[in-house]
Protein backbone atom coordinates (compact mmCIF):
# COMPACT_ATOMS: atom_id res chain seq x y z
CA UNK A 1 0.00 0.00 0.00
CA UNK A 2 1.37 3.38 -1.02
CA UNK A 3 1.08 6.57 1.14
CA UNK A 4 1.78 10.06 0.56
CA UNK A 5 3.96 11.65 2.99
CA UNK A 6 3.18 15.76 3.15
CA UNK A 7 5.65 17.58 5.07
CA UNK A 8 9.18 19.16 5.53
CA UNK A 9 11.61 18.17 2.70
CA UNK A 10 14.27 15.34 3.85
CA UNK A 11 17.14 17.21 6.03
CA UNK A 12 19.97 16.33 2.77
CA UNK A 13 18.35 17.90 0.47
CA UNK A 14 17.97 21.33 2.75
CA UNK A 15 22.22 20.61 3.62
CA UNK A 16 23.10 20.58 -0.11
CA UNK A 17 21.24 24.03 -0.52
CA UNK A 18 22.88 25.24 2.35
CA UNK A 19 26.02 24.05 0.89
CA UNK A 20 25.75 25.78 -2.43
CA UNK A 21 24.59 29.22 -0.90
CA UNK A 22 28.03 29.24 1.19
CA UNK A 23 30.06 28.74 -1.39
CA UNK A 24 28.09 31.17 -3.52
CA UNK A 25 28.67 33.60 -0.85
CA UNK A 26 32.28 32.67 -0.16
CA UNK A 27 33.45 33.08 -3.94
CA UNK A 28 31.25 36.88 -3.59
CA UNK A 29 33.07 37.56 -0.69
CA UNK A 30 36.95 36.63 -2.36
CA UNK A 31 36.44 37.83 -5.70
CA UNK A 32 37.57 41.37 -4.96
CA UNK A 33 40.37 40.97 -2.43
CA UNK A 34 41.62 37.69 -5.20
CA UNK A 35 41.34 40.77 -8.22
CA UNK A 36 43.33 43.16 -6.08
CA UNK A 37 45.98 40.63 -5.13
CA UNK A 38 46.24 39.54 -8.45
CA UNK A 39 46.93 42.79 -10.17
CA UNK A 40 49.27 43.76 -7.15
CA UNK A 41 51.29 41.13 -8.21
CA UNK A 42 51.12 41.39 -12.18
CA UNK A 43 51.85 45.33 -11.28
CA UNK A 44 54.36 44.78 -8.38
CA UNK A 45 57.38 46.26 -10.18
CA UNK A 46 56.14 49.52 -11.16
CA UNK A 47 54.23 49.94 -8.02
CA UNK A 48 57.80 49.23 -6.04
CA UNK A 49 59.17 51.71 -8.54
CA UNK A 50 56.47 54.45 -7.65
CA UNK A 51 56.66 54.21 -3.87
CA UNK A 52 60.58 54.47 -4.47
CA UNK A 53 60.03 57.65 -5.91
CA UNK A 54 57.70 58.83 -3.53
CA UNK A 55 60.14 59.43 -0.81
CA UNK A 56 57.85 60.87 1.74
CA UNK A 57 57.65 60.48 5.15
CA UNK A 58 54.82 62.58 7.49
CA UNK A 59 56.16 62.90 11.37
CA UNK A 60 53.33 64.28 13.19
CA UNK A 61 52.71 67.54 11.06
CA UNK A 62 56.11 67.50 9.67
CA UNK A 63 56.62 65.72 5.79
CA UNK A 64 60.02 65.73 5.21
CA UNK A 65 61.66 65.03 1.90
CA UNK A 66 65.19 64.48 0.93
CA UNK A 67 64.98 65.59 -2.57
CA UNK A 68 63.45 68.88 -1.30
CA UNK A 69 66.54 69.14 1.00
CA UNK A 70 68.96 68.38 -1.01
CA UNK A 71 67.55 70.67 -3.51
CA UNK A 72 67.76 73.33 -1.40
CA UNK A 73 71.31 72.73 -0.32
CA UNK A 74 72.00 72.34 -3.86
CA UNK A 75 70.71 76.05 -5.06
CA UNK A 76 72.77 77.26 -1.94
CA UNK A 77 76.21 76.07 -4.10
CA UNK A 78 75.09 77.18 -7.47
CA UNK A 79 73.16 80.63 -6.44
CA UNK A 80 75.79 81.75 -3.83
CA UNK A 81 78.88 80.09 -4.07
CA UNK A 82 79.11 79.56 -7.47
CA UNK A 83 83.59 79.45 -7.54
CA UNK A 84 82.39 75.96 -5.55
CA UNK A 85 82.56 72.83 -7.70
CA UNK A 86 82.44 69.36 -6.80
CA UNK A 87 86.06 68.17 -6.22
CA UNK A 88 86.60 65.79 -9.18
CA UNK A 89 87.54 62.53 -6.74
CA UNK A 90 83.51 62.58 -6.00
CA UNK A 91 82.76 61.82 -9.69
CA UNK A 92 85.21 58.20 -9.24
CA UNK A 93 86.71 56.82 -6.82
CA UNK A 94 84.12 58.13 -4.14
CA UNK A 95 81.00 57.73 -6.08
CA UNK A 96 82.17 54.01 -7.16
CA UNK A 97 82.52 53.04 -3.37
CA UNK A 98 79.32 54.47 -2.07
CA UNK A 99 77.18 52.50 -4.84
CA UNK A 100 78.63 49.55 -2.58
CA UNK A 101 76.90 50.60 0.34
CA UNK A 102 73.20 51.17 1.09
CA UNK A 103 72.23 55.00 0.66
CA UNK A 104 71.38 55.55 4.60
CA UNK A 105 75.16 54.64 5.50
CA UNK A 106 76.62 56.85 2.81
CA UNK A 107 75.06 59.29 4.12
CA UNK A 108 75.33 58.99 7.90
CA UNK A 109 79.04 58.06 7.13
CA UNK A 110 80.01 61.03 4.91
CA UNK A 111 78.12 63.53 7.94
CA UNK A 112 80.59 61.61 10.53
CA UNK A 113 83.36 62.85 8.85
CA UNK A 114 82.32 66.33 8.48
CA UNK A 115 81.57 66.06 12.15
CA UNK A 116 85.17 65.12 13.28
CA UNK A 117 86.59 67.88 10.64
CA UNK A 118 84.44 70.50 12.72
CA UNK A 119 85.68 69.07 15.96
CA UNK A 120 89.32 68.88 15.35
CA UNK A 121 88.62 73.17 14.12
CA UNK A 122 86.62 73.64 17.04
CA UNK A 123 89.55 71.96 19.59
CA UNK A 124 91.87 74.12 17.58
CA UNK A 125 90.64 77.13 18.26
CA UNK A 126 89.50 76.56 21.67
CA UNK A 127 85.87 76.00 20.97
CA UNK A 128 84.37 73.33 22.93
CA UNK A 129 84.08 70.03 20.48
CA UNK A 130 81.62 68.84 22.62
CA UNK A 131 79.29 71.60 21.42
CA UNK A 132 76.46 70.98 18.82
CA UNK A 133 78.19 70.93 14.96
CA UNK A 134 75.79 74.29 14.53
CA UNK A 135 77.04 76.00 17.56
CA UNK A 136 80.95 75.21 15.64
CA UNK A 137 79.61 76.57 12.41
CA UNK A 138 78.21 79.70 14.02
CA UNK A 139 81.48 79.88 15.56
CA UNK A 140 83.61 79.56 12.40
CA UNK A 141 81.69 81.74 11.03
CA UNK A 142 81.82 84.95 13.34
CA UNK A 143 86.17 84.12 12.96
CA UNK A 144 85.57 84.68 9.64
CA UNK A 145 86.88 80.90 8.90
CA UNK A 146 84.18 79.80 6.95
CA UNK A 147 81.92 81.26 4.45
CA UNK A 148 77.91 82.12 5.25
CA UNK A 149 77.25 79.96 2.62
CA UNK A 150 79.17 77.03 3.55
CA UNK A 151 77.40 77.22 7.30
CA UNK A 152 74.05 77.03 5.67
CA UNK A 153 75.51 74.30 3.56
CA UNK A 154 76.57 72.42 6.78
CA UNK A 155 73.25 72.79 8.42
CA UNK A 156 70.93 71.64 5.36
CA UNK A 157 73.23 68.21 5.53
CA UNK A 158 72.97 67.81 9.06
CA UNK A 159 69.57 68.28 9.18
CA UNK A 160 69.12 65.77 6.17
CA UNK A 161 71.53 63.51 8.29
CA UNK A 162 69.39 63.47 11.47
CA UNK A 163 66.31 62.73 9.63
CA UNK A 164 67.56 59.45 8.10
CA UNK A 165 69.47 58.39 11.71
CA UNK A 166 66.10 58.69 13.42
CA UNK A 167 64.20 56.56 10.75
CA UNK A 168 62.05 59.83 9.70
CA UNK A 169 63.07 59.78 6.24
CA UNK A 170 64.48 57.31 3.74
CA UNK A 171 67.07 57.69 1.09
CA UNK A 172 67.51 56.81 -2.43
CA UNK A 173 70.28 55.73 -3.67
CA UNK A 174 70.84 58.78 -6.53
CA UNK A 175 69.84 61.17 -3.29
CA UNK A 176 72.83 59.62 -1.48
CA UNK A 177 75.30 60.67 -3.74
CA UNK A 178 74.13 64.11 -4.39
CA UNK A 179 74.92 64.27 -0.63
CA UNK A 180 78.44 62.93 -1.34
CA UNK A 181 79.27 65.71 -3.64
CA UNK A 182 77.47 67.97 -0.95
CA UNK A 183 79.86 66.89 1.70
CA UNK A 184 82.65 66.87 -0.57
CA UNK A 185 82.24 70.12 -1.12
CA UNK A 186 82.16 71.11 2.87
CA UNK A 187 85.06 68.88 3.42
CA UNK A 188 87.29 70.61 0.66
CA UNK A 189 86.19 74.17 2.38
CA UNK A 190 86.56 73.07 5.97
CA UNK A 191 90.11 71.99 4.77
CA UNK A 192 91.09 75.24 3.65
CA UNK A 193 90.49 76.48 7.21
CA UNK A 194 93.67 77.80 8.59
CA UNK A 195 95.29 76.63 11.56
CA UNK A 196 95.80 78.51 14.97
CA UNK A 197 97.99 81.46 14.70
CA UNK A 198 100.69 80.01 17.03
CA UNK A 199 101.13 77.17 14.62
CA UNK A 200 101.34 79.61 11.54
Amino acid sequence: MFSLQIGEAPASSGNASDWMDLVSSLVSSLAWPMAVVAVAFMFRRPIATLLDKIRKFAVGNVTFEIADKLDEAEKIVQEEAPDQVVPAVTQSNDRIKALQYPPDYVVISEWRTIEVMLRKIAQSRDISFRAPSRITTRELVRMELIKPTTAELILDLSSIRNRVAHGEAEVSQADALRFLDLASIVKADLNRVPGPPENR
